[in-house]
């Protein structure tokens, strides 16, 4: 009788460890900083322009949303701000010839490859976490185009969104980096217009 119940207790304990790893690992989502960059397709040379980047996050939350700011030397930024207040920003400094292109992020000190005579700078925003499913972070940005950009050429400027502490609050199982997303914006001198004023009767068919 003894021995019927050791072998009904062996049979119920494979059956739960198989039901377990037919369950496979737990369902929660890794945590993926996401970034969209609303960039103006062109702007005057020697002028200020300002644009938006949105950070989101798909999965389980994020914790120390920041963002790495990749400028060309022809664009300077001006001001950062998130719901109408000032952010930190800070110049990490101007990525070197390669090889060797590389800047030490101060935050989560670890190296960064850029483009050489680009400009690191770093974005933190005054928020703890990201949660999905949740309002975007808006951060507001403006900036300058030199007067000695080349007129026509676009300028890249690229983002990273990255989280300080990663999956926890305490960053044990360190930080983690959203993939960097990349936009253009084209300088220009002028913009013209042409409008015409005479009565439709008087204008000659087809395209002008």
């Amino acid at each position: 009788m003894i021995k019927r119940i050791e072998n009904y207790l062996a049979l119920g304990l494979a059956t739960a460890v198989l039901v377990v790893l037919l369950a496979g690992p737990s369902t929660g989502y890794a945590q993926t900083p996401t970034v969209s960059l609303n960039l103006p397709a062109e702007n005057f040379v020697g002028e200020q322009f300002c644009f938006s980047a949105e950070i989101t996050n798909s999965g389980t939350p994020g914790y120390g949303p920041y963002l790495r700011l990749e400028l060309p030397p022809q664009i300077t930024l001006a001001s950062a701000t998130f719901l109408n207040l000032g952010v930190s920003m800070t110049t990490v400094g101007v990525f070197p010839p390669a090889p060797g292109n590389q800047l030490t992020d101060p935050v989560i000190n670890q190296p960064v490859t850029g483009t050489p005579g680009y400009t690191l700078i770093i974005i933190k925003l005054p928020i703890g976490s990201v949660v999905a499913g949740g309002p975007p972070l808006v951060v507001e940005m403006c900036a300058t185009i030199s007067t000695t950009a080349r007129v026509g050429v676009p300028l890249p400027v690229t983002l990273t969104p990255v989280y300080q502490f990663g999956d926890t609050p305490t960053g044990a199982n360190g930080p983690i980096v959203g993939t960097a997303l990349t936009d253009t914006i084209t300088p220009t001198l002028y913009i013209f217009e042409k409008t015409n004023t005479a009565l439709e009767g008087e204008r000659p068919p087809g395209p002008s």
